[in-house]
């Protein structure tokens, strides 16, 4: 689902396009003034690949989650005292659609056209039922929000808003071992070594901030999950 409002707001994980065509990821709730922090994760291209929408194909630009990537493929940086940092940014001048998760996770809830849609129909109605959660909490971000979604390859990449509803997401998933499974201890240690050297930060700490992400599902292939990927 997009949206095509110059002023609307925008949070983490939503996806936005500029008049290239070249989408971006949104990080953070909170952006300076005429500007979205966010970065280029998907460009246009003149090959057929893995993620296509009609007959346009897109390559994939950062392929790990790293700040020296990030920031090498970002076209503009500003400095932004609320973090104390240049961020990665796109002026709001130049968005063109705005992608927003939870709507098009409503979107393919009442009409999925695709297997992989299903999948993650069946996904979000178990969650929110283990959680006890409003449908205006969960979204649906990654490939399947931008609709350039591989139904073999691709996963399913959920957010989750509001500090309530995480933590009921937290504690159902600590709860319930059926439907979705977390990492073992030897499937965390494979996720987190790359992260070490990349970040250099310290292995216990890197395994103690996870929860479960996409970033790792990216980064982690042949995780058993009893299933795809989420």
């Amino acid at each position: 689902m997009l949206i095509a409002i110059y002023d609307v707001s925008v949070l983490d994980h939503y996806y936005i396009g500029d008049y290239n065509n070249v989408l971006y990821v949104v990080v953070g709730n909170n952006h300076p003034p005429g500007y979205i922090i966010a970065y280029p994760k998907y460009v246009p291209s003149q090959d057929r690949t893995i993620w296509c929408k009609n007959s346009l194909c897109f390559e994939r630009v950062v392929k790990y989650y790293g700040l020296d990537e990030i920031y090498g493929v970002s076209k503009e940086e500003i400095y932004y005292p609320l973090y104390g940092a240049s961020v990665p940014c796109i002026r709001r001048a130049l968005v063109r659609e705005i992608y927003d998760p939870v709507k098009r996770a409503l979107e393919i809830m009442f009409r999925p056209h695709d297997v992989l849609e299903e999948e993650a129909t069946e996904t979000i109605s178990m969650l929110r039922r283990i959680a006890n959660i409003p449908s205006n909490c969960i979204g649906l971000t990654g490939s399947l929000l931008i609709g350039i979604h591989n139904v073999d390859k691709s996963d399913i990449d959920l957010v989750i808003y509001t500090p309530n509803c995480s933590w009921r997401v937290v504690e159902a998933l600590e709860e319930d071992q059926g439907f979705f499974r977390v990492f073992n201890k030897e499937q965390l240690i494979k996720w987190a070594k790359p992260l070490v050297k990349r970040a250099g930060l310290d292995i216990e700490y890197i395994i103690a901030c996870l929860l479960y992400t996409s970033d790792a599902a990216d980064e982690l292939d042949g995780v058993d999950l009893g299933g795809r990927r989420i």
